[in-house]
């Protein structure tokens, strides 16, 4: 009877004993797992938007907890897996998975990571040797005998129904997984996804601070350099190929004709100096002209066999060996200004983030060419204005001296040579002849006083002013016209070596543009000298017969 009790006694220790244990090794079970949830937390935080030491360190935890001996984690892009992370006790293997090309995500159903495709959360193999996959895989098979693994689990990572990637892990025994063991996976995987979409949120942000900094920089050198495109295309280019990847490219302009690069990105300076050139459209800037906003070749090899400039084009690719290219239009309402175009030189095709923030650099461009169209337009506007003020303010000063000067016409054509000479920029004023009204003669005026024509010009205009009648000179032919005449260049006049003192006082002046104007009852004629000839005027000219003077010129 005391036997009975005893054992009894026993057995109920011995099973609260198992309970105690049993609960112990949950407890623990359960540290292990906080304490590896928080370390991998920790490692999220401290590493932000790196991603290669949080999976490291999912994996590492991963395996302690699991009971596993090695395992791979690897992103999928919707086309090809990537192997991100991989722990193995043989570092040789473990460098052989990371330098591993993508592996194609196919559909068949003897793929050990066909079950996550079709979107099932893991997949369990007992023993991976007797698969599909360990036969038709010889990189995977090399990995399976090298690291002796058999039994393997595969986790899916996945936001909502959105594959990312996937874990696995694998034991050198084959010994299935537990239910418990698989939750545990499961839990890193989640981790893992935090970390995948804290990263993306990371580089998301970053990258549109980036494009603000660059907008608002590009916004800056507008104002700061108003009506002068060349720095603004610059920075355009260097801000926008940047942000795109892009490794060359163009800002080029289109005049209804042709094309010409106003900015070039990336290209040598032979090259940059040969895309200046105006440039007459090709196929495909002419589906620019036509309309289209946007124009995305992922590989232009592919395409060189369109007419007509097909040569061309392959002359062009082997000369840069350029891909891809994109071409974002520069266009108002009603017409194509230009473009901006980037390129890769491998077949690496633009996002749909970075074409749209390729379009938003050509809105910018845009800008500053209205900008720049505008702000011509103000000032030569500001401009005419000034110029008409300044006429009518002229015109009153002549006419306030006329009043003054009743009596006395001298002043009064004093005051309309040095008014004239002024408002239309000439140089000097030669002469200012009267004409009578019932003859074709001239009477030279007094002194010239206060103009740049010395007394010896003037002697000399009274003694050959019989000489400038008829319509074939310049003075007379405005008057008897009652037009305004110009001769754009003395020296080409036909028979200036005619003797003749006006074309023969020009040259000896280095005077070459002349204009005169019929006032009915006067004429004014002034010339303009060449460009850095302004003080020709400054000596008075070695007295020579008029008929060499007419030979020298």
């Amino acid at each position: 009877m005391l036997d009975d009790r005893v054992a009894e006694l026993e057995r109920a220790n011995a099973e609260l004993q198992r309970k105690l244990d049993e609960r112990t090794a949950e407890r623990d079970e359960a540290i292990a797992r906080e304490t590896a949830t928080a370390e991998v937390l920790g490692v999220i935080n401290a590493s932000a938007g790196d991603l290669a030491p949080v999976f490291q360190a999912i994996l590492e935890k991963a395996l302690r907890i699991c009971g596993a001996t090695a395992g791979n984690l690897l992103s999928y892009d919707g086309e090809f897996f990537h192997v991100e992370a991989a722990v193995h006790a043989d570092g040789r293997i473990a460098e052989n998975q990371l330098d591993r090309p993508p592996l194609l995500a196919r559909s068949d159903r003897h793929n050990l990571l066909h079950p996550l495709l079709e979107g099932k959360d893991f997949a369990l193999s007992e023993d991976v040797r007797e698969s599909n996959g360990y036969r038709q895989d010889p990189a995977f098979r090399e990995m399976i005998d090298g690291g002796g693994y058999r039994s393997l689990l595969n986790v899916a990572l996945r936001k909502e129904s959105a594959l990312l990637g996937s874990i696995g892990i694998y034991r050198q025994v084959v010994r299935p997984f537990t239910d418990k063991q698989i939750a545990l996976l499961q839990n890193f995987a989640a981790q893992a996804v935090i970390a995948m979409e804290n990263a993306r949120l990371i580089t998301e942000t970053r990258k549109a601070l980036e494009r603000q900094t660059a907008t608002a920089e590009v916004l800056g050198v507008i104002n700061a350099h108003p009506g002068d495109l060349t720095p603004v295309f610059d920075a355009i280019l260097e801000k926008a190929h940047a942000l795109c990847g892009a490794e060359v490219g163009t800002l080029t302009a289109y005049d209804g004709e042709h094309f010409h690069a106003l900015a070039t990105f990336g290209y040598s300076e032979q090259f940059a100096a040969f895309v200046r050139r105006p440039f007459r459209p090709n196929v495909y800037m002419q589906r620019l002209i036509e309309g289209e906003r946007v124009l995305h070749l992922p590989d232009q090899r592919t395409l060189e066999s369109e007419p007509p400039d097909a040569g061309t084009t392959r002359a062009f690719l082997e000369l840069t060996d350029l891909r891809t290219t994109l071409f974002v239009a520069l266009r108002t309402d009603t017409s194509l200004l230009g473009y901006i175009s980037a390129h890769r030189h491998g077949v690496h095709p633009f996002s749909e983030k970075e074409i749209a923030l390729l379009e938003n650099f050509a809105t910018q461009a845009v800008i500053a060419m209205e900008n720049a169209r505008l702000l011509g337009e103000l000032r030569q506007r500001t401009a005419d204005l000034e110029e008409s003020l300044g006429y009518q303010t002229a015109t009153s000063e002549v006419l306030q001296v006329i009043g003054r000067s009743t009596f006395d016409l001298e002043p009064v054509l004093q005051n309309l040579v040095e008014t004239a000479v002024r408002i239309c920029a000439a140089e000097a004023l030669r002469s200012i002849c009267c004409m009578r009204t019932d003859s074709i003669g001239w009477r030279p005026p007094p002194e010239t006083r206060g103009n740049t024509a010395s007394r010896w010009h003037a002697r000399r205009l009274r003694r050959d002013a019989a000489l400038w009648s008829g319509a074939q000179r310049l003075k007379g032919g405005s008057c008897i016209s009652r037009m305004c005449m110009r001769i754009p260049s003395s020296h080409s006049v036909k028979g200036r070596a005619s003797a003749d003192s006006g074309p023969s006082l020009a040259c000896h002046c280095c005077a070459r543009t002349s204009r005169s104007v019929s006032l009915l009852w006067s004429a004014i004629e002034w010339n303009r000298s060449p460009s850095g000839r302004s003080n020709w005027y400054a000596r008075s000219p070695p007295r020579r017969s008029l008929r060499s003077r007419t030979r020298d010129c």
